[in-house]
């Protein structure tokens, strides 16, 4: 789940969670929250595999993804 600094709440539930699951959740935050989004999270594999690392860089201009320790 996600919690904007204004509030707002946005939640997925999905019956596994990979890397295809999480770009897919990336995708949604974008959607929904706007154009400029700053995540924290942590450093799960699922979160900075490979693909999740490309999607970032495509989309660098609007998601960016802090890693937290």
């Amino acid at each position: 789940g996600t919690l904007t600094m204004e509030g707002k709440q946005f939640f997925r539930q999905y019956d596994m969670f990979n890397q295809d699951t999480y770009i897919d959740y990336l995708k949604q935050i974008k959607k929904r929250l706007g154009k400029k989004v700053i995540m924290f999270t942590d450093r799960a594999r699922q979160h900075q595999s490979k693909k999740v690392q490309k999607y970032l860089k495509d989309n660098k201009d609007s998601l960016r993804i802090i890693y937290t320790v």
